[in-house]
């Protein structure tokens, strides 16, 4: 019993473990909270390579009648830039490669939160752009993935949604002249 931040997490640790050992690679991997815009590009260049992962979507799966299961959709956003290891395509090509592979191969891949391996696992080449003479050639590119995962029953608390409330200032002084205040059932 999860929820989609915990899966992410998990998600991160998993492609930390997975892509530590690759001889030469200093990959720095985090979570990001979903499409890229060209000022994020600009700003994760400077520790290009980069993996970023975000949970695109997530729905309910038809496999599931408990409705506690659903099918995530993840996008790796991978940054290269040209540098000693070479022209930013062919670090895009190599890291998107290499990660897939990894990723297919790895049987726990999702941790306990997976309900079945990871599957349609794709590359989309994003964006290619000098960005300045200083910053060189950068490359943005996706690997998305679906995977069934167990949301399991909420947990936790809501407190910072379930109180609604309003202050009205009917007149002309800095003081409130009403509030008013409503507390959400659980």
């Amino acid at each position: 019993m999860i929820d989609l931040d915990a899966y992410r997490d998990q998600v991160i640790a998993d492609l930390k473990a997975l892509l530590a050992n690759v001889p030469g690679a200093r990959i720095a991997i985090e979570s990001h909270p979903g499409r890229f815009e060209l000022a994020e590009l600009e700003h994760y260049s400077t520790n290009a390579p980069a993996i970023r992962v975000a949970v695109l979507s997530s729905k309910e799966s038809d496999l599931d009648d408990s409705g506690f299961k659903h099918e995530v959709e993840l996008g790796l956003y991978l940054i290269t830039k040209r540098g000693k290891a070479g022209a930013q395509d062919r670090q895009m090509l190599k890291l998107s490669s290499l990660t897939m592979r990894f990723i297919k191969g790895f049987d726990d891949f999702g941790g306990v939160f997976a309900a079945r391996r990871p599957r349609g696992i794709g590359f989309t080449s994003l964006y290619t752009a000098q960005l300045d003479e200083d910053a060189g050639q950068v490359s943005l590119g996706a690997i998305k993935l679906q995977q069934l995962v167990d949301i399991g029953l909420a947990q936790g608390s809501l407190d910072d949604f379930i109180t609604l409330a309003n202050t009205y200032h009917l007149g002309d002084g800095d003081e409130p002249e009403a509030t008013d205040s409503t507390k959400l059932p659980q």
